[in-house]
């Protein structure tokens, strides 16, 4: 999957994020800018002012990861069927049409020859 179930990051990214912003509360307290901050660390200048904020108020404790940002939307089971699921590759096609089981009404939009919309390839 894209991202972790939930969206957002999985742990490992949690974790490198982590240390990037825990970098930013040690620059800090060693006395670099915002803008030092962000350029070294390669964040934006928002980002940096934001964990400044965070680090003035809590320290680097305010800096550590809160966990996912969602509670999983599956549980283990069912992401094993989607993933056995999708392994198994595109519905297979034969239906009613040849685009597949659904109905000709739902595949077609309207009639090619009826249609007043120039085509580009005639140029008109």
């Amino acid at each position: 999957m894209r991202y972790a179930q939930g969206g957002g990051l999985t742990a490992q990214g949690r974790a490198r994020r982590e240390q990037v912003r825990l970098e930013a509360a040690r620059r800090f307290g060693q006395g670099a800018s915002r803008a030092e901050v962000a350029r070294e660390l390669r964040v934006t200048p928002t980002t940096a002012s934001r964990w400044y904020k965070a680090w003035k108020n809590g320290g680097s404790a305010a800096l550590a990861s809160k966990g996912p940002a969602a509670r999983p939307r599956l549980d283990d089971g069912q992401t094993q069927r989607l993933e056995l699921e999708l392994g198994r590759g595109p519905w297979p096609t034969g239906g009613p049409t040849s685009a597949g089981p659904w109905p000709v009404s739902a595949t077609s939009s309207a009639d090619s020859s009826t249609s007043t919309t120039p085509s580009r390839a005639s140029g008109t």
